[in-house]
């Protein structure tokens, strides 16, 4: 189906079918993609946690667990992601610089929103779950304070929430809608892979205080990092 927007939410488009659809326009890279304007709706979003609790098949959640795996695998030997891991963690020359991390000091808490749904979704979604994953491994060998990483999206469904927790015992979908709004009291990263810029300024407006402000950084999927990502895609694609 078509993109939805919910109270500044872009749910993705459900299935395969809706991820061939545009991927005959992913070749032609970033340059002729157009922002959607994010106009929350007056109201409320609906939402509702249970669907987390729903019967599932536990065939099913291993084969999605099985696909998630996968994705990390393929995700870690990139070139993509040994390029990103340069840019927020390592100095060119190996000597110390301000990297995003460093900035940030110690990260205690590494919040997902925006993920997109790991079962319906389109393939890229699977893809920014495994640079999570990545991402909370890297976290964790510099940062002896690291706990828990958190997720949200309004597209997950029980076999997310099982395929995402599954990964580690410090995974955990969270329940409430907090529409990005969440307030830190940690240092605390955020990865927003999917968000829309109204999401960003929901964030900043809860922690836009002295004390709150440096406990936060936000990265953001460029969409030339998002098209590289579906790129991996395809070559899964092309050499099965």
């Amino acid at each position: 189906g078509e993109a939805m927007e919910e109270e500044g939410w872009v749910v993705a488009g459900a299935g395969k079918k809706s991820w061939k659809r545009r991927k005959g326009k992913q070749g032609a890279g970033c340059r002729g993609a157009k922002r959607r304007p994010c106009v929350p709706k007056q109201e409320e979003i609906s939402w509702d946690p249970a669907v987390l609790d729903a019967p599932v098949e536990e065939g099913g959640v291993r084969a999605l667990i099985s696909r998630t795996k996968d994705a990390v695998a393929l995700v870690r030997q990139s070139k993509i992601f040994g390029h990103l891991k340069r840019e927020i963690f390592l100095a060119e020359d190996g000597g110390e610089e301000d990297t995003l991390v460093r900035n940030l000091g110690e990260v205690e808490e590494l919040v997902v929103y925006g993920l997109g749904s790991l079962e319906n979704g389109p393939p890229a979604c699977r893809y920014q779950f495994a640079l999570a994953v990545l991402l909370a491994e890297e976290i964790r060998k510099k940062s002896s304070k690291f706990g828990q990483v958190l997720f949200f999206d309004p597209a997950f469904t029980a076999y997310d929430r099982r395929a995402i927790e599954s990964e580690s015992s410090e995974f955990r979908v969270l329940r409430e809608n907090e529409n990005c709004a969440r307030r830190t009291s940690k240092k605390t990263l955020f990865y927003m892979p999917h968000c829309e810029a109204c999401l960003y300024d929901s964030l900043l407006k809860a922690n836009w205080t002295r004390s709150q402000l440096p406990n936060l950084v936000s990265l953001r999927a460029k969409r030339c990092l998002t098209c590289a990502l579906r790129s991996l895609t395809d070559c899964q694609l092309a050499n099965r």
